[in-house]
């Protein structure tokens, strides 16, 4: 039921993306839209090194992707120096048929220019969605995959490349790519599948090219802001039984306005996860009352696009510590303001590489 409502979720999410990308053209439909498609190799890399006998073969993988380039509508277009939007499929192999299968997958995803020139240029490219694994573990049929509990996870790709215009509607593009898929520890187990790829590929213009839009960018004024937060999530803790975990957290950051795009951020977080005491439990730990209450300070950075921010946390326990990981603690957080003042996010918090659970919650801006 909990994976059902993931799939919902992400399907619809993905959906709006998709609305979002074709009602925001320009004159037509394919107006600055290019289809590009692209050869990956490379390896699995296990999160564990006692899990590398897995790991057989090497990484084949491909993706299409349909995206337009911006044409400078607005401050942060420009700002961003005419960023491209758009959808990617992917299929690709996972390093052994046989424990893992294959995946495939759906996301939305936001490519910026590093270096611009007339025929070159060096970007990166971020984008999430929705992933299908074909082999999950099975205590019977496939005991050796201990990495994906789920068959449908969550899919982020984070690459690094570069473009080289061989006419006005071909270029060629190359670099490297890195693929995750977990479930967020919605389903167990959920170490996740990580992967490491170079490619290459071509790009063509099926549209007509837009002029860009140049103007003169206004000169910001330094701001600051305080905001609270209320967030829920649930999570499976690491000991295979059948059970959710309920979470709730509330935080207060302050936020100084560094620039357009750029938010710099520290704030205090009372965290409420009630898989600490059973965890105690079954380890025959003393248990007190407070353990599934834990406090801590955290300094955040944040990237800002019109009303979407992304922040990544970085946070340390104190007061009342967690007993059962780390002492630091990690949240990147999707955001979007409904209003001036109220805001939606979505959040995963993790303790340094290990993903613990999702979050959904709300906050208010004074």
């Amino acid at each position: 039921m909990q994976m059902g409502l993931l799939f919902h979720k992400s399907s619809a999410l993905i959906f709006l993306m998709l609305v979002s990308v074709i009602t925001s053209a320009q004159k037509k439909l394919t107006d600055n839209l290019s289809v590009s498609g692209n050869y990956h190799f490379g390896y699995s890399l296990p999160e564990y090194s006692v899990l590398s006998h897995t790991i057989t073969e090497n990484v084949q993988s491909f993706d299409l992707s349909f995206h337009k380039e911006r044409t400078g509508k607005d401050i942060y277009e420009q700002l961003y120096k005419y960023p491209q939007m758009g959808i990617a499929l992917f299929y690709s192999s996972l390093g052994n048929e046989n424990v893992y299968g294959h995946a495939l997958a759906i996301n939305y995803f936001f490519r910026l220019k590093l270096i611009a020139r007339e025929k070159f240029s060096l970007y990166n490219r971020m984008g999430i969605g929705l992933g299908y694994i074909t082999r999950k573990f099975d205590f019977e049929d496939n005991y050796l995959n201990v990495v994906i509990g789920s068959h449908f996870n969550v899919h982020f790709n984070f690459r690094l490349g570069s473009t080289f215009d061989l006419t006005k509607r071909i270029s060629i593009n190359a670099g490297l790519s890195f693929d995750h898929y977990s479930n967020g520890n919605t389903n167990e187990p959920n170490i996740g599948l990580n992967l490491l790829t170079g490619f290459a590929g071509v790009n063509y213009l099926i549209g007509n090219r837009l002029e860009r839009i140049e103007c003169e960018v206004p000169k910001y004024e330094h701001g600051h802001a305080l905001e609270i937060f209320v967030s829920y999530g649930a999570k499976r803790v690491r000991t295979l039984n059948s059970g959710y975990n309920h979470t709730l957290s509330f935080a207060t950051e302050y936020n100084y306005f560094l620039s357009r795009f750029i938010h710099l951020g520290a704030g205090i977080d009372l965290f409420y996860d009630s898989s600490i005491r059973p965890n105690l439990i079954d380890a025959d730990e003393v248990v007190r009352s407070t353990d599934n209450f834990q406090t801590g300070i955290h300094f955040s950075q944040t990237v800002v696009f019109r009303k979407f921010r992304f922040t990544l946390q970085e946070g340390v326990y104190v007061v009342l510590t967690n007993k059962i990981q780390s002492s630091m603690y990690n949240r990147g957080i999707l955001k979007y303001y409904l209003n001036d003042d109220f805001s939606v996010r979505l959040a995963m918090k993790s303790h340094l590489h290990l993903l613990d659970y999702p979050e959904i919650g709300f906050g208010y801006k004074f």
